[in-house]
């Protein structure tokens, strides 16, 4: 039995899709495409609608003159909802051909005739080619191209494309003549098919004359160059809008190398290998060129997806409620052809600068509006900010007789975060390292002369992050991993152990600096899920961490000698007795103020109350066991705020053998994950 062509054409195009979209998701999940797109800068995202209703309306004024010059004056309405959807379709169908939509819908909705729809789409449709070109060659030029990207082989391609399409410009009318005589010298055809296609194609030849006589060519081109700009003005913004909440400025977005990179993933998603809505190719190229601008696997792979994601799903949503209009009867427009009298060049040009100018009012206005942050960052921010009281201040005094030397953190008061320490009695607050990014997730060596630290360049989970570690005083700062986040050392102080891309537990030795995974390490039941603030134990033979599996969020561990893993409960940063025998972490499910401390004890089935207060400060988190578990390290916060990155968070130390509270820190900001560093040995 034959194979239909177009099946197999389906069907490779479908494995195409589906093995880049499988090797996308190595690096990221479904549910940080989604969190990545919440979190979006919605600022940039109203430039990002600006922008693409302006490249509409571009298109929609260069048609119009097209039309105009055949003699027909069509309802810009009608036409703008046809531009709507030629877009929609363009996006959705393989190798653009939806374009070819435009077509259909002026000779059916406007009642033009085909050969001036025809005429017009193919002069449109040119001219894009032709003002694409010039915009490669400036951000080749002006802006330069990535290191690995051949410069000469680019600019060389733009010239020859311009030159061919001009070339085409030139010859179309012969190229109507061209096609008349080839469909005359068709036998199968019948004569009436053969008449009807040559007395078309001689119709459309006449239109194109007609333009070029008319002498709107300049007109049309300057449209055409303000269609591209507005396009692809409205993907670059649309990607600082993804990229902003992960700490990316517009330095880090250079616009000749992205714009080329945009350029290479729109072209992938033109080519009949696409497939539908250009899903896979799209995707896989944009990843490959943005991973060669520098930018991390992880990532060129969200923003591949989610950029791509988006921007479908609006383009779609748009098109089809203007193609639902269009089905309405009265958006139905029968337009005559007359005698239209010639806008003047200086009218032109005075609309040109008008439609302009309020543009870039558009564009300021989205700039400065206020429009909120990323979802769950609206917390109530009130604070409760109560100096210590004379007898606060003796028990701290008394604490620091049983326990010297400083709490190690990390705090937003300097702006971003930062790395911090104070003595346990709540005094001698010192930087130990903070610059404008975003240091977190402090650790101290078990012999307490290096801290290792996350950098990240926003607070944001998706944030690209490294690991650095610096001596106990904030020197000799080195830069020890890249790509990772939450590192913790071995009881040894030869490890550290960190997350990766919130899937992997991995591990760095220190003398050699090299880097294995620890876990899942292939173990399939946990390769889709997260796997979060991974700890080491002290025997050095099991590792606790949160994850999404079942729900979000369980804290679990895992025997990496038998490689069994085991569920503790619901909850989530689980942290490791000094004899590996137990974990406490925290759980917010029946806790008092959201949320409380509990202990699993391994050897037994269940989990116990460790600590749950009552407000104020009920709300525990960060927990770390110290001194033999002797103390228990914590923060907390009101029980109405529950953001980890602006909740008044305040640290906390408890006696668990007085089982007394003391509360180390005053202020209203959010202090984070105490760790204990014992007193400088000389």
């Amino acid at each position: 039995m034959a194979i239909n062509r177009n099946t197999v054409f389906v069907f490779f195009s479908l494995l195409v899709t589906v093995g880049i979209f499988t090797y996308l998701f190595q690096y990221v999940s479904p549910g940080e495409i989604i969190d990545l797109i919440k979190s979006v800068n919605r600022s940039a995202l109203l430039m990002f609608l600006v922008l693409s209703i302006s490249m509409s309306i571009f298109r929609l004024w260069r048609y119009l003159i097209l039309l105009r010059v055949s003699g027909y004056q069509p309802n810009s309405v009608i036409l703008f909802l046809i531009v709507i959807v030629r877009n929609f379709c363009s996006d959705l169908l393989p190798a653009r051909i939806g374009t070819a939509v435009y077509i259909y819908l002026v000779n059916s909705r406007l009642m033009i005739p085909l050969s001036v729809a025809t005429s017009s789409f193919a002069l449109a449709f040119l001219f894009d080619m032709i003002a694409l070109a010039p915009l490669i060659l400036l951000g080749l030029v002006a802006f330069g191209a990535p290191e690995l990207l051949p410069t000469m082989p680019l600019a060389i391609g733009s010239v020859l494309f311009l030159l061919l399409c001009l070339v085409i410009l030139w010859l179309l009318p012969a190229l109507c003549s061209i096609a008349q005589v080839f469909f005359e010298s068709l036998s199968f055809l019948k004569d009436a098919t053969k008449t009807k296609l040559i007395e078309l194609l001689e119709s459309i030849r006449e239109e194109l004359i007609r333009t070029k006589r008319a002498g709107v060519y300049w007109r049309i081109l300057a449209i055409s160059f303000f269609v591209r700009l507005s396009k692809y003005g409205a993907l670059y913004v649309f990607l600082y809008a993804l990229l902003e909440p992960l700490g990316y400025d517009w330095p880090e977005l250079p616009i000749g190398p992205i714009f080329l990179g945009i350029c290479a993933a729109e072209f992938s998603a033109s080519l009949p290998i696409s497939g539908i809505g250009g899903f896979g190719l799209y995707e896989g190229t944009w990843h490959l060129l943005f991973t060669m601008l520098g930018f991390p696997d992880r990532i060129a792979a969200m923003t591949a997806v989610s950029h791509h994601l988006f921007t479908q799903f609006y383009g779609y949503s748009f098109g089809l409620v203007c193609l639902i209009l269009l089905t309405i009867p009265i958006w139905r427009n029968y337009s005559a052809p007359h005698q239209q009298k010639e806008e003047s060049s200086l009218m032109f040009i005075g609309k040109m600068f008008g439609l302009l100018g309020l543009i870039f009012l558009c564009l300021w206005l989205a700039s400065i509006a206020n429009l909120g942050v990323a979802a769950g960052s609206s917390e109530n921010k009130e604070t409760r900010f109560n100096p210590p009281a004379k007898e606060q201040l003796t028990e701290l005094q008394a604490l620091q007789a049983k326990l010297p030397g400083e709490i190690v953190f990390d705090s937003n008061r300097g702006g971003s975060f930062g790395i911090y320490a104070l003595s346990t009695d709540g005094t001698n607050l010192r930087t130990i390292f903070k610059t404008e990014r975003q240091e977190m997730y402090p650790d101290v060596s078990p012999d307490g002369e290096w801290i290792v630290f996350s950098q990240a360049l926003s607070s944001s989970r998706l944030a690209p992050s490294d690991i650095w570690i610096v001596r106990r005083d904030g020197s000799d700062a080195e830069r020890i991993v890249e790509d990772g986040i939450f590192p913790t050392f071995s009881s040894d102080g030869q490890t550290v152990y960190f997350e990766r891309q919130r899937k992997k537990v991995m591990a760095i030795d220190l003398a050699s600096r090299t880097t294995k995974e620890i876990f899942p390490a292939g173990r399939q039941k946990f390769a889709r899920s997260q796997v979060v603030k991974p700890r080491g134990s002290p025997d050095g033979l099991k590792v606790s961490f949160t994850s999404d599996r079942p729900d979000s969020w369980n804290a679990w561990y895992v025997d990496l000698v038998s490689g069994k893993t085991h569920h503790i409960a619901n909850g989530c940063e689980p942290t490791w007795s000094s004899e590996s025998d137990s974990i406490l972490f925290v759980k917010t499910v029946s806790a008092r103020a959201g949320s409380g401390l509990f202990q699993h004890d391994l050897a037994v089935p269940g989990i116990d109350l460790f600590l749950d207060r009552e407000d104020p400060f009920g709300h525990e988190y960060f927990p770390t066991l110290i001194k033999q578990d002797n103390f228990t390290l914590f923060a907390a916060s009101p029980g109405d705020q529950h953001s980890h990155l602006e909740a008044n968070y305040q640290l906390f130390v408890k006696d668990n053998q007085e089982g007394q509270r003391y509360r180390l820190s005053f202020d209203e900001h959010t202090n984070r994950w105490p760790k204990y560093l014992p007193p400088a040995t000389d």
